[in-house]
């Protein structure tokens, strides 16, 4: 069997298990142009074993997530890499050498061959190299690609044995049965090839119906806020992990071992809108989506107690360090309330945590998100919680109005009569196409 084919069938394999989340999975073909193949052995100077890999296998993108695989409460138990085309490769100049990244720069970000005195070897770095000291060697180009598939491709930049073992042996272990679908089991879009999977798309099934077209839908109450029809068999089961049990209790009884690493997993770097009423043209800008993450985890946490708890995280969190990036062993101690740094919180809110495998955590955008969450439940709820502690909460740390579009919003709102901000847009299309069927809730496209 050639190598090829060996790394192909371990991603259909992975791709096949219920308690796995393909997040994407885009395979490359096998390469036609033989003038390519050409310019590769006879320009890069490729040797014959890579040039027969990409001549069967040209490149391929494959994501996945622990859906009851591997409980792992810092969610690493997960497996990315894209692999260049043979076209899109390079090689650059480097102090002595030359080197080809054979990967974009996501999750693995360090896989690459290296050319110096005519011989080339794989190995894998991390970061910009400084040194081939810092480079960790493979064999060959096969035995990088053998490690890769033993590891499920979970990143070489995770180095903790006991969880590459366990991902490796569960892999190796049978096929779980699949989950009957019904009234209250969780789900997510196993099969919405418009999204990808995240947290906030995960969903609870409200009620089965058949459509007027012979299918069966599923009403889906998603955790984002918003609510839903879904082809049955477009949906899978959601495996406990982390996330649902802690939903399911109150976050103020939640040890800081168990909800830090879950919170390190959010991203907070990514801003969107709220729909004013669900109008498409009336908007307001929020600073995270996390914030939807931090609604559905607290649903457990009555909200005056919610409130409580955020103001406690930011009494921990008043001081922060100048930079606008807290590494993670900088941060240890935060959750628990026990940093002891010096910089206010302000309404600078920097930083990037963009990646699925980030190095750092951007705990004022965190910050943020909490107090945005809070004011999102009490739009949801104002029954449960007076309108001037919302405000209090804003003004504790001191956002300028015109400098925060949430929050100015908020601020001018008649308390009175909150309006509704919704997750998504209502879209006539939505409402036909749910009219059509004979259901009685939006079906966004290709849900149908």
């Amino acid at each position: 069997m050639t190598l090829a084919t060996e790394v192909r069938n371990r991603i259909k394999a992975i791709s096949t298990r219920k308690d796995v989340r393909v997040e994407y999975r885009k395979l490359g073909r096998a390469i036609k142009k033989q003038w390519l193949l050409e310019y590769a052995r006879d320009t890069y100077r490729l040797p014959p074993e890579i040039i027969e890999f990409y001549a069967e296998f040209d490149g391929f993108d494959f994501a996945w997530r622990s859906n009851g695989l591997v409980d792992d409460p810092r969610d690493r138990a997960r497996g990315l890499l894209r692999l260049q085309k043979l076209n899109d490769v390079r090689w650059s100049e480097a102090e002595g050498y030359e080197v080809m990244r054979l990967d974009d720069g996501y999750g693995h970000g360090g896989l690459m061959l290296i050319r110096r005195d005519g011989e080339i070897r794989a190995g894998y770095a991390p970061k910009t190299i400084k040194s081939l000291d810092d480079v960790r060697w493979f064999a060959s180009f096969r035995e990088m690609f053998e490690v890769l598939c033993y590891r499920g491709f979970v990143p070489l930049g995770i180095e903790d044995d006991a969880l590459i073992e366990a991902v490796h042996k569960a892999l190796a272990g049978p096929k779980p049965k699949k989950v009957k679908l019904e009234v209250g089991t969780r789900v997510y879009g196993e099969k919405i090839k418009t999204e990808g999977f995240d947290l906030s798309r995960r969903g609870t099934i409200a009620a089965i119906v058949d459509g007027n077209n012979g299918r069966k839908y599923a009403r889906i109450n998603w955790d984002k806020g918003d609510t839903s029809y879904t082809r049955v068999n477009f949906l899978q089961a959601i495996a406990e992990d982390a996330y649902e049990r802690v939903r399911q209790q109150d976050l103020r009884e939640v040890s800081p071992e168990v909800l830090g690493p879950l919170l390190d997993g959010f991203g907070h770097n990514v801003s969107s809108c709220l729909y004013i009423d669900g109008e498409p043209d009336k908007t307001v800008r929020f600073s995270c989506e996390s914030m939807y993450w931090l609604v559905d985890l607290s649903r457990s946490t009555p909200l005056e107690g919610y409130l409580q708890w955020v103001s406690r995280k930011l009494d921990g969190w008043k001081k922060l360090p100048s930079q606008e990036r807290v590494d993670y062993e900088e941060a240890e101690g935060i959750y628990d309330m026990s940093a002891n740094i010096d910089t206010p919180i302000t309404g600078g809110f920097g930083g990037s945590s963009l990646g699925m495998f980030r190095s750092g955590l951007d705990i004022r955008r965190l910050a943020r998100a909490m107090i945005e969450s809070v004011a999102l439940r009490w739009l949801r709820a104002p029954q449960e919680l007076d309108y001037a502690q919302v405000i209090q909460l804003f003004d504790r740390i001191g956002w300028e109005r015109e400098k925060d579009n949430f929050a100015s919003y908020i601020r001018t709102i008649d308390p009175k009569s909150p309006p509704e901000l919704r997750p998504l847009p209502k879209f006539e299309d939505e409402n036909k196409r749910a009219q059509s069927l004979g259901l009685d809730a939006p079906v966004y496209y290709c849900h149908d």
